[in-house]
Formats: structure tokens, sequence, C-alpha cells
């Protein structure tokens, strides 16, 4: 029984947590912060993030983030540890990106 109640002690924080942090998952006004931010930017977005939701579309982004640099990426099992799962994929974006002006 003590299990049981802890499990659903976990479920209630968890919830509440999805209620209460809207911002988890429209991370738009942290976007357009960084976008207005004078550093180089890389964004890696997975189409399928299971973590944070699908990426903005394009014209938001641009909007969002005129000057960044981003690619959004699609390959079967690729989510949101992409750097972990897909290194072969985003470590040559990564490269690029610190080797140039950004």
């Amino acid at each position: 029984i003590a299990n049981a109640d802890c499990n659903r002690a976990i479920v209630r924080s968890y919830l509440s947590t999805l209620l209460c942090c809207a911002e988890v998952f429209d991370n738009r006004r942290a976007l357009r912060a960084l976008g207005s931010s004078p550093c180089q930017t890389l964004l890696l977005f997975a189409e399928r993030d299971s973590a944070t939701g699908p990426p903005p579309d394009d014209a938001e982004l641009r909007e969002l983030l005129p000057t960044a640099c981003w690619h959004r990426l699609d390959a079967p099992g690729l989510d949101h540890a992409m750097h972990l799962t897909h290194r072969h994929l985003v470590e040559p974006l990564i490269a690029d990106f610190v080797g140039s002006d950004g």
C-alpha cells in the first residue's frame, strides 16, 4: 500500500508541474529572449521530441530567432537526447557551427 501511495504522489506531483509550468511546453518566450541576444546561437530540434514537443514552424522560428542557425532533425529513433543517440547527425552540425562565425 505504501508503494501505491508513493506512486500516486509522484503522479500528482508530475501533473501539478505540467499544469503550473506551461513554459516547459511553450518555449516561445525563452526563444524570443535568445533571439534578441548578441550571442551566436545554434539550435537543434528533433521533429518528434517527446520531452519538449514539436518545434515551432519555420516562419515562427525566423521571427523568434532571426540570426540563429537552426536545424530540424528527423531520423528513426531521434528524440530529445539526439546528441547521445544520433551523434553521427549532431556532431557535424556542432563542428560546423563552432568552426564558423555562427
